[in-house]
């Protein structure tokens, strides 16, 4: 984990098991206690983003005046709480003040810097096809304590998955072409506001060739994985042109233009790509599990 101070890499999160764990504030003040649920999206598909590669759980609770407290935050790799799908966090909070919270979920050193002081998150990618990318968030706004009291946290992707399928590699292996690795390059966000979602610093990302992705299921029914990455996008849908090669380029290099990407949506790239890529089939799947919308890129 990559951190400074209040810096911090992440972790993601699943499988299906519930802990607890308490935490008292060291002063004699009257006290309540919040109980907290945290939950990620359990998907039943095993496919890359099914949430089981996230495993340490990050979170800061702050005043009223947005600072956090330190004596019950867990911001750093020696304080970090690990979770499995869900988590139950009980802490002691002073009655009669206003809290708010920052979770974080992930399990990659280097990728997602997490600054919880200025509430910010660096994302950082590097290899294509890394499952280990995949992360969860929540923003909990401020809230008064009266009692004691439980919430639920949901935790939500704050990237979009960009997934490229094809259905013909039999084909090509006959013609002579054996796909061994592949990557992608667009242009996205490097930044998240991590209290209102808003993405900033637009920079053009290439990941680094990385080997063809084996024993997952391609979203689309009849194809294979070429290529899975996660990238930060914007909470509303925008498009993106995106530059797919294989082989380490040399002239295996696809272009599509306009793709639809939107925060925690998946959108599937597919065709006959290695021997024709005439049509190509652009879906995006709502929030990984709705029913798809379809475009059709000739």
């Amino acid at each position: 984990m990559k951190k400074s101070l209040l810096f911090v890499a992440c972790a993601l999160a699943m499988m299906t098991t519930s802990c607890e764990n308490s935490e008292l504030l060291t002063n004699s003040a009257e006290t309540s206690l919040v109980t907290l649920n945290v939950q990620s999206p359990e998907m039943v598909l095993r496919s890359f983003g099914d949430g089981t590669s996230a495993t340490d759980l990050y979170y800061a609770i702050y005043d009223a005046d947005g600072n956090i407290v330190s004596e019950i935050s867990k911001v750093d790799e020696a304080t970090k709480e690990t979770i499995n799908i869900t988590k139950t966090l009980q802490l002691r909070l002073v009655t009669g003040n206003t809290y708010s919270m920052i979770f974080w979920a992930d399990n990659m050193n280097d990728v997602c810097d997490v600054d919880f002081t200025n509430k910010i998150m660096t994302f950082k990618p590097t290899t294509a096809n890394m499952e280990e990318y995949d992360a969860f968030y929540a923003y909990e706004a401020p809230f008064k304590v009266t009692g004691d009291l439980t919430k639920t946290i949901y935790l939500y992707r704050p990237f979009a998955q960009i997934n490229v399928g094809a259905n013909d590699f039999v084909a090509a292996d006959a013609a002579g072409l054996k796909v061994t690795n592949s990557q992608i390059k667009l242009t996205t966000y490097s930044t998240m506001n991590l209290v209102d979602g808003t993405v900033a610093n637009e920079v053009e990302v290439t990941y680094a060739y990385n080997n063809i992705p084996t024993g997952e299921i391609f979203p689309v029914a009849g194809y294979e994985y070429l290529a899975m990455n996660y990238v930060l996008v914007a909470e509303e849908q925008e498009t993106v042109d995106v530059e797919f090669s294989y082989n380490n380029g040399g002239n295996y290099v696809n272009d599509y233009t306009f793709v639809p990407v939107q925060r925690n949506y998946r959108t599937n790239i597919y065709g006959s790509i290695l021997t024709s890529d005439v049509e190509v089939n652009v879906v995006i799947e709502p929030a990984f599990e709705d029913p798809d919308n379809n475009h059709v890129v000739d």
